[in-house]
């Protein structure tokens, strides 16, 4: 059975000093058996990650915007931050990659019928579908 945590920082964000051993050792007490990284403006902690941990490791970003900040996962590089939410989205999408809108995009649009309305040209369908199709 999976047991999971998709949001996890590492020494390699800005705010947060975990080693990577210490993340490795907490799951393992805890039984988790597939994590996300997802530190911010940075993957090289997801990336080292994979190449130590015994278990399956996303590698995903907060990546910071002028309207928040956004989760691009299951990358391999990453994206530039301090870009508009429109431009951050589309570089996800481009790597053929998913990504999750945080809660801290919300207050920028005053209900969240208008923050969708504001994605226009975003189809978060396909990248769902794209995501369950090919297990990324």
């Amino acid at each position: 059975m999976l047991k999971a945590d998709f949001h996890i920082h590492t020494k390699y964000s800005m705010d947060c000093h975990n080693e990577l051993e210490d993340i490795i050792k907490r799951c393992q007490k805890l039984g988790i058996n597939c994590i996300a990284i997802a530190d911010h403006d940075a993957v090289e902690g997801g990336l080292d990650m994979q190449k130590i941990a015994p278990f399956k490791v996303i590698v995903a970003e907060e990546v910071l915007t002028f309207s928040g900040e956004v989760m691009g996962m299951f990358l391999k590089e990453r994206i530039a931050s301090g870009i508009p939410l429109e431009k951050a989205i589309a570089a996800i999408k481009e790597a053929r990659r998913f990504s999750i809108h945080s809660p801290s995009l919300r207050p920028y649009a005053r209900t969240a019928t208008e923050f969708l309305r504001n994605l226009k040209n975003w189809h978060r369908r396909s990248i769902l579908s794209r995501f369950l199709t090919h297990g990324y």
